[in-house]
């Protein structure tokens, strides 16, 4: 596969992403961060959603994460509680980051009037959506809940990248991504409601892995700032996780997964892609989650990204924490009293 020379974002593109850090969606609102800082995106907001741990910890980690990153006063909102639907706790720790994210500043408690995910999606893909693009990382009930509340709110904005489906094994069952799986009927509903949604498979993101050669460069000359050492102990913990899973050794890191939607929005020459038809199945039973390619009734068409250069998106990653690193130490973010 030939690719393009790399390209970044050529303009101000307003991001909403929607999350529930997690280690992989940690990675990635630090990528977002590094570009927020550097001027190429506006962060509009987090949205998170319950997932790899239930609302209310995903909520708190990704206020942490903002904090910890230079980035405080991004909104956020919570998503909905789901009840006994399972969660990856036991992938990614009681807290979702393996116990890391006592290490995060800490912030307010979520409250009864913080706003809910939902909402906020509705109300900022109604302001400006053909600049607004939205990254969904998480499992897909935020934004079915938005488009049940206010049809053709998805459809708006210019970009929908989901990292979510397989098109061959599953990660949770043999026939399902754990995202694709958690709310089944979500995904089958947001991947039907934008008129060229973009998937980023199992099959792509799986290609894209952090080693500790990359960690290294990463965090080169910044050893002594927090938000470097708790990104290298959280690659730490991510590789020592997916190496009890069995689908890697020391050296070769941990996939990250949700990153790849951050890559293929700023720097899309670094993938091909592909116009697919495809439908989810949503109902209970083994099934459940299975992103499927078909030509019969009730498809989608989507871009579904069918290759990528891992080593050239893992280089801009590389580049732009290195950035954000810079910037914090020279802004003195790390300073904030909630990082002690």
């Amino acid at each position: 596969m030939q690719f393009q020379p790399r390209v970044a974002i050529i303009r101000l593109m307003k991001v909403i992403i929607d999350t529930d850090p997690g280690g992989d969606d940690a990675i990635a609102l630090m990528w977002l961060a590094s570009l927020a800082h550097q001027g190429r995106i506006e962060l509009q907001a987090v949205t998170t959603a319950a997932g790899n741990v239930g609302a209310d910890k995903t909520w708190r980690n990704a206020n942490g994460l903002l904090r910890l990153c230079g980035l405080g006063q991004t909104p956020t909102a919570i998503g909905a509680t789901m009840g006994k639907e399972r969660d990856a706790a036991e992938v990614h720790g009681e807290d979702g980051m393996g116990g890391l994210a006592r290490e995060l500043p800490t912030g307010p408690a979520p409250l009864p009037s913080t706003p809910q995910s939902s909402q906020v999606l509705t109300k900022l893909l109604a302001v400006d959506p053909a600049n607004t693009a939205l990254l969904a990382v998480a499992p897909l009930t935020n934004l079915a809940r938005a488009e049940n509340e206010a049809p053709g709110t998805l459809a708006r904005a210019s970009n929908l990248i989901i990292m979510g489906g397989a098109l061959g094994s599953g990660n949770v069952t043999p026939a399902a991504e754990f995202n694709f799986y958690f709310d089944a009927a979500a995904a089958a509903s947001v991947v039907s409601a934008h008129p060229l949604p973009r998937l980023v498979t199992l099959e792509t993101s799986t290609r894209l892995r952090l080693t500790r050669t990359h960690v290294g460069a990463i965090i080169l000359g910044h050893d002594s700032l927090q938000p470097a050492r708790f990104f290298a102990r959280l690659c730490a913990f991510m590789t020592q996780r997916d190496r009890q899973i069995g689908s890697g050794l020391p050296d070769e890191g941990f996939p990250v997964h949700d990153a790849a939607t951050v890559a293929w929005l700023a720097y899309p020459n670094l993938f091909a892609e592909s116009r697919c038809q495809v439908r989810v199945d949503a109902e209970d039973g083994p099934s459940r989650g299975r992103l499927r390619q078909s030509q019969s009734a009730n498809t989608q068409t989507c871009l579904v990204a069918t290759s990528v250069d891992s080593n050239g998106v893992l280089e801009m990653l590389t580049n732009d924490l290195r950035f954000l690193f810079d910037t914090l130490r020279a802004n003195d973010c790390a300073s904030d009293p909630g990082l002690s």
